[in-house]
Formats: C-alpha cells, sequence, structure tokens
C-alpha cells in the first residue's frame, strides 16, 4: 500500500493507494471523525519514532479531543526532527488531553 499526501488548503486529503484492489480512499481531517483521531495520533507517534507508549493508543481519545490533537499533529508536521525534551512535552501534552476526558 501507498501513501501519498496532498495538502490542500486548510484540508489535508490522504489517498490510500491500494495496489491489488485498485481502490482509493480518501480521509478528509477537516472532519471530526474517530478514524482521523486514531491517524492523527498513529502518525504523530510514527513521526515522533514513539513506538512501544502503551499510554497514548487511538481509543484513548473522544471527538472532544480533535482540536488538541489536530493542532498538535499539524505542529509536528511543520518539521522534521526534535529533540528529546520536546518529544516529551508532546507526549505530555497528548497525555493531557486524554485525561481530559
Amino acid at each position: 500500500m501507498r501513501k501519498m499526501i496532498q495538502y490542500n488548503r486548510a484540508e489535508i486529503w490522504i489517498l490510500h493507494i491500494c495496489s491489488n484492489k485498485n481502490e482509493v480512499n480518501t480521509l478528509s481531517l477537516s472532519e471530526k471523525t474517530l478514524e482521523n483521531i486514531q491517524f492523527m495520533v498513529d502518525e504523530i507517534k510514527k513521526k515522533l519514532n514513539v513506538i512501544t507508549d502503551v499510554s497514548i493508543k487511538p481509543e484513548h481519545f473522544t471527538i472532544d479531543n480533535y482540536e488538541g490533537i489536530k493542532e498538535i499533529y499539524e505542529h509536528i508536521a511543520t518539521r522534521d526532527k526534535y529533540s528529546v525534551s520536546e518529544i516529551v512535552a508532546i507526549l505530555d501534552e497528548l497525555k493531557l488531553l486524554k485525561n481530559l476526558q
């Protein structure tokens, strides 16, 4: 499966192209859905190289957390590398959002 990211003004479209089915699924992060939360949390963890942090899982968040997660997601998209203290601060912010439920 290939992923292509296309930035279109305020919306971010993710195209998942399935090689065996010729199927294209689009995901608009402007829509507040649990699927979008899962995508953003997973991408944040990938970008920060956090693989085993079980305290941050997409299912820990609700639609009420959407704006905060999207803000963090958009912030981490602006840079390629983060210091250890920045990574800890971002993960702490995610944990705070999780605890606001």
